[in-house]
């Protein structure tokens, strides 16, 4: 994220998504699972986990929130 940062112009936005388990870890866990060996894995994050990504940033409304949000 620091480089992302570093190239972002004054008063840009960043969204991303990021797969979870924070909802239903059963159904995310099998999902991942198909993705092990794949050139570009799924990985799960947290929220807390994801929080860290935007060190540094400022949220706006809404937040960092469910994609249904």
């Amino acid at each position: 994220m620091e480089r992302v940062k570093s190239v972002l112009a004054p008063g840009s936005y960043l969204a991303i998504t990021q797969p979870t388990a924070d909802f239903d870890a059963e159904r995310a866990n099998a999902a991942a699972a198909k993705y092990k060996q794949a050139s570009a894995p799924l990985v799960l994050r947290s929220r807390e986990q994801m929080d860290g990504f935007f060190s540094g940033f400022e949220y706006v409304e809404p937040g960092l929130v469910g994609i249904s949000e």
